[in-house]
C-alpha cells in the first residue's frame, strides 16, 4: 500500500517514464490517436497492475485524462465519478506542460496560463479545485 505523498509522486514519476516507453512499442501496432487515448490504461493495467504494492494508485493513473465535463478519457467520467486524486494530477500536468517551451510555442506566462484555466473551469476542470489551485499559484 501507497502511504505517503512522496511515494505516490515517486512511482507516477516511474510510470510516466515506463508509460510513454510503452506507448512507442504500442504506436507501432497502431495508430497515433487510438494509443494517446489508450495510455492511462495501458499504464494503469498492463504495467502497474501486477505491482500488488501500489494498487492504491491505479484509478488515478486510469483517470488522470478524465475531464470535469465528461469529455476527457479513456471512460468519458464527469464531475465527482472522477477520483480528486486524479483531478489534481489533471490539472498540474495541464499547469506544467502550458509552462514548458515546446517545439510548436514558447511557455506561457503565469498570468496566461491561470486565464486558460480558468477558461476551462468546470469544462476541463473541477471549478472549485481551479479556484484552490490559483490562490496557491498567487500565494508563491
Amino acid at each position: 500500500m501507497v502511504d505517503t505523498p512522496i511515494v505516490i509522486v515517486v512511482v507516477m514519476g516511474i510510470m510516466f517514464v515506463v508509460g510513454i516507453y510503452m506507448a512507442v512499442i504500442e504506436m507501432k501496432k497502431m495508430g497515433i490517436k487510438e494509443i494517446i487515448k489508450r495510455h492511462p490504461v495501458i499504464a494503469a493495467r498492463e504495467i502497474l497492475k501486477p505491482i500488488s504494492k501500489i494498487q492504491d494508485i491505479i484509478p488515478i493513473i486510469e483517470n488522470h485524462h478524465e475531464n470535469w465535463d465528461g469529455n476527457g478519457y479513456p471512460g468519458h467520467k464527469s464531475g465527482m465519478e472522477i477520483p480528486i486524486s486524479s483531478q489534481i494530477v489533471l490539472l498540474v500536468d495541464a499547469f506544467y506542460a502550458m509552462s514548458q517551451d515546446r517545439p510548436y510555442r514558447q511557455a506561457y506566462t503565469i498570468d496566461e496560463i491561470i486565464q486558460i484555466i480558468r477558461k476551462e473551469s468546470g469544462k476541463q476542470w473541477n471549478e472549485q479545485l481551479v479556484e484552490d489551485f490559483i490562490r496557491l499559484i498567487k500565494e508563491k
